[in-house]
């Protein structure tokens, strides 16, 4: 069995692939490129991760499947029979996972399923100064899709949100929120208040299930994009003149679509492996905490505000004017 993320010949076979891949939103993302090169190599390659992430994605190769499919959780069982597996998914000649690296039962099941053709990763091995998109695609021998390649294979959905707003000046959006608290910025509301100013446009914020479960609004938002499917946030994305976030997948996917504005990285993110990837997107990072609100916030006092508005208008906003 092979576990090595050393380079790994691809097969260029034209059979049928399969990749496991977990993780949230911006793992997901990261790991696109990576997906994207190895459809090249297989008739068929099965996408296997969480269904709201697949919802994004629309390649003649790809087909979707949930990672909770019984299939593949099934994987982990000391009962696991091949019956149910090869009826699901037929002959797998290939099958490349980031799940169950360590795992006994799984890795031997995976190897009888796929004839012994299964090779298993770490979920995050990196090496020093080395990019989560770098990693993945190491793994597996490939050189990473390019991002105008992932673009072409995004789903993306109208959005009448952005059209009636852009009839008021220009569009920021902004997503306060990401996996974990304590990478939120907390000078939204303030930023805010001063691009308006700036700008005269409209501020919509886009609020998942986390930022909601946790109540993370913006008074000074004109709109909340609440809970949407990830294809609608995809349109927003791409209709605003300015994107501003933190270390979250939904910074990484305005990358993907080319969004022009500014990600912020305080002391609990490492912009070396998690920056998107996009120059269209300028990362203003931070590793040092503030020493009057401790290492677990990342506050207005490490950047200010006016920092972040300078950067956005001249990276994502140039030309826009005040509206009188």
């Amino acid at each position: 069995m092979a576990d090595s993320t050393d380079a790994l010949p691809v097969s260029q076979s034209k059979d049928t692939a399969l990749v496991i891949f977990p993780g949230a939103l911006g793992d997901f993302l990261v790991f696109l490129p990576t997906a994207i090169a190895l459809a090249q190599h297989y008739e068929r390659l099965l996408l296997a991760a969480r269904g709201e992430w697949l919802s994004l994605i629309e390649h003649p190769r790809i087909e979707p499947i949930s990672i909770e499919h019984p299939a593949l959780t099934q994987l982990f069982s000391a009962d696991f029979e091949p019956a149910p597996w090869r009826a699901a998914f037929g002959s797998v000649r290939q099958a490349y996972s980031w799940s169950g690296h360590g795992v006994s039962p799984f890795a031997a099941n995976l190897q009888v399923a796929t004839e012994g053709a299964a090779r298993i990763f770490p979920f995050r091995d990196f090496r020093d100064g080395e990019h989560a998109t770098e990693y993945y695609a190491r793994c597996v021998g490939v050189a990473p899709a390019p991002p105008s390649s992932v673009a072409a294979f995004l789903r993306i959905h109208s959005c009448p949100l952005a059209d009636q707003l852009r009839q008021r000046g220009p569009i920021l959006a902004i997503h306060p929120g990401s996996g974990s608290p304590n990478k939120n910025w907390r000078g939204f509301d303030e930023l805010v208040q001063l691009w308006k100013g700036a700008t005269g446009g409209r501020v919509v914020a886009i609020l998942g299930p986390a930022e909601i479960s946790h109540r993370q609004r913006l008074a000074t938002a004109d709109m909340e994009f609440m809970a949407r499917p990830l294809p609608e946030v995809a349109a927003l994305l791409r209709a605003a003149d300015c994107y501003l976030g933190n270390d979250s997948g939904v910074s990484h996917l305005a990358a993907c679509l080319g969004a022009r504005g500014v990600v912020l990285f305080g002391p609990r993110s490492d912009p070396q492996h998690w920056a998107p990837r996009s120059p269209k997107l300028r990362v203003i990072a931070r590793s040092t905490p503030c020493t009057t609100c401790g290492p677990d916030v990342f506050c207005d006092h490490l950047v200010g505000s006016a920092e972040v508005l300078h950067v956005l208008l001249s990276e994502g906003a140039s030309g826009m004017s005040k509206q009188t």
